[in-house]
């Protein structure tokens, strides 16, 4: 790859090597090319180069699996960010299914959502479920459920999208029977339906099948850079540059479920509004907390009354992940791989740590 004025030139092969080429001016042939160095950041072969931001920022990917950013003017000077040293938005979600569970099959069934670029693949994982006597004498347990024979990963069904454009992102409902997707046009619901029952071996079945719209209504989701239900299952968090927004759902003894707008997160007036996109979202385990993290900044709100809450520090790296543990703690990873840990009721560090860790 060559920048903008094609002054320099990036090249790699078969190896770890990146090597940086100059153009210098020649008084018989009016320029050169001039090797003027290399760097060796990746472990494995790298695959592939590319410039951006106006060729200021080179981009290096490898078999290691890793990426690696340089400012191409200082390649040589500085040493390389590697981009994805800590926790990524992960793009599979998972959620035990109460019917199965409460049926006489001898294990527990989780549906597993999977995310891909055109279409959802919906999974169903088995664990084995202890009897009452062996809850009662754990070592028992072990021992037994170590000689079952575990039950291999079944694909349930596959939700493939309409129209154009590639899935941004996805979201299931904790009972397992409601999926959400978006891509950069809208957000759209899809209901499952779930049974179980055990065969003559003993054996966990389920059956998964796309039904209508949800509570088929002509509802219109907004499109959504991140999406997540409250723990509970009672609200559906639809975030984008615009704005963050609540559904309230509800599911009826029909297993129907119905989706209603309910508020929009009153953003702060004691801050600059942000346009920057959507990275994360993250509700704590009381729902009573929803944090959003963008390009350069984490904040969170209240879900008590859909208001801002606080904002955290400044990041010199994006947020890479963010979890709630306990409720109030909120723990931040950037890119850089630095960690933050944030009381969100006293909205205060835990500075001693923040440093250590």
């Amino acid at each position: 790859v060559s920048n903008a004025r094609s002054r320099k030139v990036f090249a790699s092969g078969i190896d770890s090597k990146i090597v940086c080429y100059e153009r210098v001016d020649d008084e018989q042939r009016g320029y050169k090319w001039v090797y003027v160095g290399y760097k060796r950041p990746h472990s494995h072969d790298v695959r592939c180069l590319a410039l951006i931001n106006g060729s200021k920022n080179l981009i290096s990917g490898g078999v290691d699996p890793r990426l690696f950013g340089f400012k191409a003017q200082h390649f040589l000077s500085q040493h390389g960010l590697s981009l994805c040293p800590a926790p990524q938005p992960p793009k599979i979600v998972s959620c035990r299914l109460s019917e199965v569970a409460e049926s006489s099959v001898p294990y527990d069934v989780h549906a597993l959502l999977v995310q891909h670029d055109l279409y959802l693949d919906v999974w169903q994982i088995y664990t084995t479920r202890p009897s009452p006597n062996q809850q009662n004498n754990r070592q028992h347990y072990s021992s037994a459920a170590s000689n079952q024979r575990p039950l291999p990963p079944k694909h349930a069904l596959q939700i493939r999208k309409a129209g154009d454009g590639h899935l941004v992102c996805s979201a299931m409902h904790p009972s397992g029977k409601l999926v959400v997707y978006s891509d950069v046009s809208r957000s759209l619901p899809v209901s499952l339906s779930w049974s179980g029952h055990a065969d003559a071996t003993g054996e966990a079945i389920c059956k998964a099948s796309l039904l209508s719209v949800a509570g088929n209504q002509c509802i219109t989701l907004p499109p959504a850079q991140a999406m997540i239900f409250s723990p509970d299952g009672s609200i559906l968090v639809i975030g984008n540059c615009d704005a963050v927004h609540t559904l309230s759902i509800a599911e009826d003894d029909g297993a129907n479920f119905s989706i209603e707008p309910s508020q929009t997160m009153k953003e702060s007036t004691l801050i600059p509004r942000s346009n920057e996109p959507i990275r994360l979202m993250q509700i704590s385990s009381d729902g009573l907390w929803l944090a959003v993290a963008r390009s350069s900044r984490v904040e969170v709100y209240s879900l008590s009354d859909y208001s801002f809450h606080v904002v955290l520090p400044p990041f010199s790296q994006p947020p890479s992940g963010l979890t709630f543990q306990p409720s109030n703690i909120l723990t931040v990873v950037s890119m850089d791989n630095s960690m933050l840990q944030f009381d969100v009721q006293k909205k205060k560090i835990d500075a001693s740590w923040s440093a250590k860790y």
